[in-house]
């Protein structure tokens, strides 16, 4: 898998705990983001996605799309078509011909699709702050979009980051961007589109063999 994929966003609930220890303004945008989310049957979502490496400078770019519904999801790739029923993970890389099968486990130090705003993820490793308020035209003639800035900081260790940021629409309560700083010295921005209440057709979050080559290989990994 990529990185990092943005889909169940703003899955978040806050305890009395959780709000003591953070931002209180980035608390209530937050909060009203996941409210807004969750009057919504699914998503489609497409992103442009931009990798930069801190020491040598390249920049690598690619565009991604898919569907969320709850914490399925299903996103196409250039490369690599990746779908999780919310309990297993399935990964196919097109170069290899070869579908890999995982458990979900959201404790392996990534940020994965459905671990990022869950409230266990919340409650158990992140702290955020509200940065700024700024204003973002997409053209010339459009109004401006006043944008929300919330930096999150994780309290261990174990993860693969070292900070995100994130842009929330005032208006609409969605996300339209994020930033990671990873350990390995790269930094990813994600510009993102969401629609919601989309069509999905078929079972796009499920492994279907006869959607894939005849001669793709499983490598099942999930522990029996």
């Amino acid at each position: 898998m990529k990185y990092l994929s943005i889909f169940c966003l703003f899955l978040i609930v806050f305890n009395t705990k959780t709000i003591a220890q953070n931002d209180f303004k980035a608390q209530q945008i937050l909060l009203e983001a996941y409210q807004k989310y969750k009057t919504y049957k699914n998503v489609r979502i497409s992103f442009n996605t931009k990798i930069k490496n801190i020491e040598t400078e390249k920049i690598t770019a690619y565009d991604a799309k898919g569907y969320i519904e709850g914490f399925k999801y299903f996103i196409e790739y250039p490369e690599e078509t990746s779908m999780s029923d919310g309990k297993t993970i399935w990964n196919y890389p097109k170069s290899k011909k070869a579908v890999k099968i995982v458990d979900y486990n959201p404790n392996d130090g990534m940020l994965t699709p459905d671990e990022i705003f869950r409230e266990d993820f919340i409650k158990s490793g992140l702290t955020y702050k509200y940065v700024k308020s700024e204003e973002q035209k997409t053209d010339l003639t459009s109004t401006p979009k006043t944008l929300h800035l919330i930096d999150f900081f994780p309290k261990e260790n174990t993860r693969k980051y070292t900070s995100f940021r994130i842009w929330i629409d005032a208006n609409s309560k969605l996300m339209t961007s994020w930033y990671v700083n990873m350990k390995n010295n790269t930094q990813i921005t994600y510009t993102i589109k969401l629609v919601p209440n989309d069509k999905i057709t078929g079972t796009p979050f499920y492994f279907d063999k006869t959607k894939f080559p005849k001669d793709v290989k499983i490598m099942d990994l999930r522990k029996k």
